[in-house]
């Protein structure tokens, strides 16, 4: 298997802090299960999700590979004859526990397809187990998520969501039983995160169909999700709110508005236009998701809103959603956002220390489980989008933004005999493959390149416009770039 290793040091010893932290924690959650190694929800944690741990795989993969592949081995392996996938496992004594339960807001679809990737595109058995395995589980949820065949995919208790029991967006509603008023259970429930995460699936699918160049295929399973997301747009879309909302078994809408439709940008269910509208209305908010630590569960001016301090989904913003936040706001092109956003993470970790399960969204207090890996992998992410160098799939991503401060940083990604670096100052910042300048760039951008340093790409990710100087090989070039705007080579 080919071998990663990333680096990285800085003359700033709270961000080195920061940095050390959150990596010591996401290698302590490596577990054995059994024969494999596998990422666990924290440090004291023997369970691994579908809602986190393959998401927190793409990360371990550049410090672990054989694990981050063990993890979503693990997983595959779960999946049952009638395609549905363990949306958990434990390991307790040494028995291996799958748990077949929630189906909403798993992340492991582009995840698990990112490692292929990371084996230069050569391990075409894991590759076709992959697929073997989405195709399933794609048949399974039509198969028994549709029982009215109305095109739009159900949940039928809470258990099946992510949020689980106790949610108080899924209140019991009331209802006229013969002139008696009642409560009675919303579900079964027409659900925009499960169909959302199904046209992820099928986009996938559809990128693996095209790297095996079966191009026939890989544009009917485009066309497959584009359908999905149609019937979501039609069923479940509040043109007036401007955001998804779930219905009831009788067409009702269940009106809370909430961080699901942030994840439904991270698996590119949303359209553009939706996307920005979602954006520009929610997201710097106050009675939104722009609290003071953002991104609460649900929206701080819904009447389901709680600030409930043990956890939960109903209101205080979890080391998940940052996670997702990160892929949702990068491919809608929201950068400035996603700069906003990382700032509050970073901030929250130097002033209170600890990786935490949650956060007050008006303090930014601790709150949960402390250890936990998904703050700890939003807090690497962070950090490598803002002054590191990744792959993504088939392009490295620069994060130049650069340092206000008389200091410097050097990150390191090392990918079998090749290593990507990243030097940042606090005027500029220069990427190096296997020690040859390819570049240096103004501050307060992202570079992104093909894994050989090709097809640049310079996007200002501040909220300021930038007057940037980029030389790149032996060529240079000057431009201006308003926030979120995009230079392309000519």
């Amino acid at each position: 298997m080919i071998s990663t290793e990333t680096t990285f040091t800085t003359g700033s010893k709270a961000l080195q802090k920061i940095y050390d932290g959150a990596r010591d924690v996401l290698l302590s959650s490596v577990k054995p299960f059994g024969t494999r190694r596998v990422l666990t929800e924290g440090v004291d944690s023997q369970t691994t999700t579908l809602h986190s741990e393959v998401m927190g795989a793409a990360t371990l993969s550049r410090y672990d590979l054989e694990a981050a592949f063990d993890t979503v081995k693990a997983f595959l392996a779960t999946a049952r004859e009638d395609g549905r996938l363990a949306d958990s496992i434990t390991c307790r004594g040494g028995a291996i526990l799958p748990r077949y339960s929630a189906l909403t807001g798993l992340c492991f679809a582009e995840e698990a397809l990112g490692l292929y990737y990371l084996t230069r595109k050569k391990d075409h058995e894991y590759l076709a187990l992959l697929l073997h395995v989405l195709k399933g589980f794609d048949d399974y949820l039509w198969a028994h998520h549709d029982l009215n065949f109305n095109n739009c995919l159900e949940v039928f208790r809470e258990a099946e969501t992510e949020e689980g029991e106790g949610s108080t967006r899924f209140m019991p509603i009331r209802v006229n039983h013969h002139g008696e008023e009642r409560e009675v259970s919303p579900f079964p429930v027409e659900s925009f995160d499960l169909m959302a995460c199904d046209v992820g699936i099928r986009h996938v699918i559809a990128r693996i169909y095209s790297l095996k160049g079966d191009l026939e295929n890989a544009k009917e399973w485009t066309m497959k999700a584009v359908r999905v997301k149609t019937q979501m747009e039609n069923s479940l879309w509040g043109e007036s709110e401007n955001a998804y909302f779930d219905r009831d078994y009788r067409g009702n809408v269940l009106d809370a508005l909430s961080i699901g439709n942030l994840f439904a940008m991270y698996y590119g269910a949303f359209d553009k236009e939706k996307a920005d509208g979602f954006v520009a209305r929610y997201m710097h908010a106050r009675d939104g998701f722009g609290t003071s630590m953002p991104l609460p569960t649900l929206a701080r001016g819904d009447r389901h809103f709680m600030n409930e301090t043990h956890t939960g989904f109903n209101g205080q913003p979890r080391g998940t959603t940052y996670c997702r936040a990160i892929g949702a706001f990068e491919k809608y092109g929201h950068f400035s956002l996603l700069t906003h956003i990382g700032d509050k993470l970073l901030s929250n970790i130097e002033e209170n220390g600890v990786y935490a399960e949650q956060f007050d969204p008006f303090t930014g207090a601790p709150a949960g489980r402390e250890g936990y890996q998904p703050t700890a992998v939003a807090t690497l992410e962070t950090i490598t989008r803002f002054f590191g160098v990744r792959p993504q799939l088939d392009r490295m991503l620069w994060g130049a933004l650069g340092h206000g401060e008389e200091y410097s940083s050097d990150y390191r990604f090392t990918w079998g005999s090749d290593t990507f670096r990243l030097w940042c100052e606090s005027q500029t910042s220069s990427g190096y493959i296997n020690d040859r300048r390819l570049f240096t760039v103004s501050n307060g951008v992202r570079v992104v390149t093909d894994i050989y340093g090709d097809e640049p790409q310079v996007i200002n990710v501040t909220d300021q416009p930038i007057d940037c100087v980029f030389v790149y090989r032996d060529r240079t070039f000057s431009f201006t770039l308003e926030p979120d705007g995009v230079w392309r080579m000519p």
